[in-house]
């Protein structure tokens, strides 16, 4: 059995070759794919079912939260976005809204089908970019920030940088609620800050996350 998957993407290039990969899947099949959040609504109104949807953040009509922010409509099926931009403060505003899932477009196949494989069965996933350590001194020469992260830190970091609680933490990386608050503060305390939102404002402006 494979699982039914509403496409909503506006890039007709990008839209075709995400249904035939997904369709060249055993796990899944594209029985919808859409150029817009209202059409996806409108098609929702019709009370057609699908076990999962994928949408692209930005779309040139509207945007995913459209859809977010309709969950009567959407009736419990889980949505993931997809983007090339990282974005801190739109991941946690659609975290809000009830998102399920944020993918890169330039992920590879394996984790793109892990996701949806993860989010279909109830699960969540949120796909973080690779840390950019380095930075440029005033000779314009390239340079490592002298933060001393672990790479530990690092990875509690970009949860943090998704609005999650310690528990949702600890569990996306299968660690205790105590070892994750630990990891924090100490993270709190290389970066020189008092909230979690100012260590990741801090950890983007340094291309940590």
């Amino acid at each position: 059995m494979k699982y039914h998957v509403l496409l909503v993407e506006d890039q007709a290039l990008v839209r075709e070759s995400l249904a035939s990969l997904l369709n060249s899947t055993q796990q899944f099949q594209v029985t919808h794919s859409l150029e817009s959040a209202q059409l996806a609504l409108a098609l929702l109104k019709k009370n057609q079912t699908f076990d999962l949807i994928l949408c692209d953040y930005h779309l040139k009509q509207d945007t995913a939260e459209t859809l977010l922010r309709n969950q009567n409509l959407l009736g419990g099926i889980p949505v993931v976005l997809l983007t090339s931009h990282f974005n801190a403060l739109a991941l946690q505003h659609c975290l809000s809204l009830g998102a399920k899932g944020f993918l890169f477009k330039e992920s590879g196949i394996e984790e793109f089908i892990q996701a949806l494989n993860t989010v279909a069965n109830g699960g969540v996933y949120f796909s973080t970019p690779e840390p950019t350590i380095q930075a440029l001194n005033d000779c314009g020469e390239l340079q490592q920030p002298d933060l001393q992260l672990t790479a530990t830190e690092t990875e509690i970091l970009k949860w943090l940088a998704t609005g999650m609680s310690n528990k949702q933490i600890a569990i996306s990386t299968d660690k205790s609620t105590e070892t994750v608050k630990t990891h924090i503060a100490r993270i709190l305390k290389k970066l020189q800050c008092k909230t979690r939102t100012q260590a990741v404002t801090k950890a983007a402006h340094f291309h940590l996350i």
